[in-house]
């Protein structure tokens, strides 16, 4: 989200995205950001204040993003990747919590080959336009298990600190 009005530098920010049927088209509701003298409603951000997950991700692959982007983890492209997936799962109806993430990306996104990293490229690019693609979106949901079997992160790092599972996984 871009909090200013340049359009250079975006702070990690969750919006919702809806369909104004009365208007035909989709709608960013940044719920609490407003910012009258730049003339728009939090109710209605224009485009440009937001950058999609699949916008960023391939911005980052393809050297061509040219935006200060401030994310968590500290690895930027690990991040984006992150907020790609859970994209994905919103999209599909399942969302999920920051924490979570697919049991895949374990190791972190350092340890993916470049044929699973040119995965992630396709799953940006569908996307992108998800209306157009959601066919093959569904596809990948049905049949890349690799994406939706979860693994939370926050009992991973008590795990990988204390060498012992967090008290929650004994159950």
């Amino acid at each position: 989200m871009d909090f200013g009005n340049s359009g250079d530098s975006y702070v990690e920010h969750w919006v919702n995205e809806y369909w104004d049927f009365g208007g035909n088209r989709w709608v960013l509701d940044g719920y609490y950001e407003y910012e009258e003298r730049f003339g728009y409603s939090q109710f209605d951000l224009p485009r440009h204040k937001f950058i999609t997950a699949s916008e960023a991700w391939l911005g980052l692959r393809r050297h061509t993003l040219h935006k200060n982007l401030d994310v968590y983890p500290t690895n930027l492209l690990e991040g984006v990747c992150e907020y790609l997936l859970m994209d994905f799962h919103a999209l599909m109806n399942n969302e999920i919590f920051y924490s979570y993430q697919p049991e895949h990306l374990r190791g972190g996104i350092q340890t993916l080959s470049e044929t699973e990293l040119c995965e992630l490229d396709h799953l940006a690019e569908l996307l992108e336009d998800p209306d157009e693609n959601i066919e093959q979106i569904e596809h990948l949901w049905n049949t890349a298990e690799k994406w939706f079997v979860l693994t939370n992160h926050t009992q991973n790092v008590y795990h990988d600190m204390f060498g012992e599972p967090c008290s929650s996984e004994r159950i």
